[in-house]
Order: structure tokens, then sequence, then C-alpha cells
């Protein structure tokens, strides 16, 4: 299957990298390491991703693979924007 043109503009391979890849069950051709930081993983369990928490209440992500399989993370970053950037925003009365 071509690379859709979300892929062809946001998939980056860092071959060279210790981890790579990082994530089983991704095929190496479709490894993206372009998120290799998840924008995703700030949702907490509204992520969208196979993960789990640890006995120490934190997120343990070893197991996901969807902002490493092809452009699946980059479509679903967009389509979760919104949220991620309502997170960052600095809210008027807290400043």
């Amino acid at each position: 299957m071509p690379p859709s043109d979300i892929e062809k503009n946001y998939f980056f391979q860092h071959t060279e990298c210790d981890y790579f890849p990082c994530h089983e069950g991704v095929p190496i051709e479709r490894f993206n390491c372009l998120l290799c930081y998840c924008p995703l993983y700030a949702l907490g369990e509204a992520c969208g991703g196979n993960f789990v928490y640890t006995k120490k209440g934190r997120k343990n992500c070893v197991n996901c693979t969807v902002p490493h399989d092809g452009d699946s993370g980059v479509r679903l970053v967009k389509k979760r924007f919104d949220e991620l950037a309502e997170l960052a925003a600095r809210k008027s009365d807290e400043s």
C-alpha cells in the first residue's frame, strides 16, 4: 500500500537510535519515529493507546504502537489537537 500524503510528509525513521524500533508489533518499513515522545501521553486514560499504569501510578506505554504505525499517530494527534492545546493553554485566572 502506498503511503498517504500525511505519511509522506510526517514520516521519519531514526534507524541509528539505540532503541530502534522501540516497540514491537509494527512492520519495520512502517515504523515511524516522528512521535518518539507521544503527545497523546498527556491525555492520560483518554489517549486511545494500549497502555497500563504501573504500581506507582505511572503510565507505561511499552505495548502501544499508535504513534509509531505509519501515519496513524499523526492522524490521531491532528484529530485530538484541540484537547492537547487545552491542556497546554495558560488559563487567564492562573496568570
